[in-house]
């Protein structure tokens, strides 16, 4: 069996994968199984999120629709969720690491209702990535020039672009002139800004803005709370046709 090849338990049993892995050197069992789990997890949002990122809270009983949301092949995906149910530190923390794990040449926009809060995603993100856990399977993603409070470049990137591996913006913090393949809208409708109709026109015209630094083909997320029928979300609903 070459120190190559990753092995699958959905096609080969327990005792003869161990079998296996025991008649390797030391140095070449590891890398089997380094490469085995990174397959699992690059396959699996919920087992990245669960069991590398350590969101022990997750559940597939309350975030499998969430889960399915965010895997399938479609580019407009969007999530509604109350308060308090996981969805960002899933649809934007795990998320945006998942996607780079599988394609770290992705450039990602978070953005939230406060250019702060997509900061505090960023800190969290680099949190995530800098465990022992993270790193054992894919390395320091730290080690590069760009590693700062609203972007980070990872160092897995292998194409130079002027834009970073996830950036932050907000309402009031616009990214003209920038292009993403990923922009993830996170909250964008609060409470407090869902008071009255102006506030809720401002937030859909930043979003409609939002859509010029899109690349063609890239994929839009949106993940929210509702706070009334025409935020954000309901225009979504109501003026755009998204698949199926």
């Amino acid at each position: 069996m070459s120190s190559s090849r990753t092995c699958s338990l959905s096609i080969m049993n327990l005792q003869a994968f161990i079998a296996s892995l025991q008649s390797l050197p030391d140095q070449d069992q590891a890398h089997v199984l380094i490469g085995y789990f990174k397959e699992e997890f690059e396959s699996s949002l919920y087992k990245t999120c669960k069991y590398l990122l350590g969101y022990d809270a997750m559940t597939m009983h309350t975030h499998a629709d969430m889960i399915w949301a965010l895997e399938a092949k479609q580019n407009k995906k969007l999530v509604t969720m109350p308060r308090g149910t996981f969805k960002s530190s899933i649809g934007v923390v795990g998320y945006s690491i998942w996607r780079l794990m599988k394609d770290p040449n992705l450039r990602i926009m978070i953005d939230s209702e406060k250019y702060e809060n997509s900061k505090n995603f960023i800190r969290e993100i680099k949190g995530k990535v800098a465990e022992p856990m993270f790193q054992a399977f894919y390395g320091d993603w730290s080690k590069t020039d760009n590693w700062a409070e609203g972007s980070i470049t990872i160092a897995p990137r292998k194409i130079v672009k002027k834009e970073s591996s996830i950036t932050a913006s907000g309402v009031e913090a616009g990214k003209t002139g920038q292009h993403f393949e990923l922009v993830i809208h996170d909250d964008l409708n609060t409470h407090e800004n869902s008071q009255n109709q102006e506030q809720r026109k401002k937030i859909i015209q930043h979003y409609q803005m939002n859509t010029s630094i899109l690349d063609p083909g890239g994929e839009l997320v949106i993940i929210g709370t509702r706070y009334a029928m025409n935020d954000v979300i309901g225009f979504v609903l109501e003026n755009e046709i998204w698949s199926e």
